[in-house]
């Protein structure tokens, strides 16, 4: 994927796999608990794929994040 950066050492990678799992749950649980959209979106260096997790509540439709 064109823009993200490809020149992550060992260590950054494991940084990454091993924070981005309790930042994903921190993300859906503050959605949960505060009845709200969230949305986490990282770059996986090891992956090279964009990963993330979200909350949107029954109620609320997806909102436009385009603007």
């Amino acid at each position: 994927m064109a823009g993200f950066p490809t020149g992550h050492t060992k260590r950054q990678k494991e940084m990454a796999r091993k924070r981005a799992a309790s930042a994903e749950n921190k993300a859906f649980k503050t959605g949960a608990a505060c009845n709200i959209f969230v949305a986490y979106v990282y770059w996986n260096p090891t992956s090279r794929e964009l990963e993330g997790q979200g909350y949107l509540p029954d109620d609320m439709d997806i909102p436009d994040v385009n603007n």
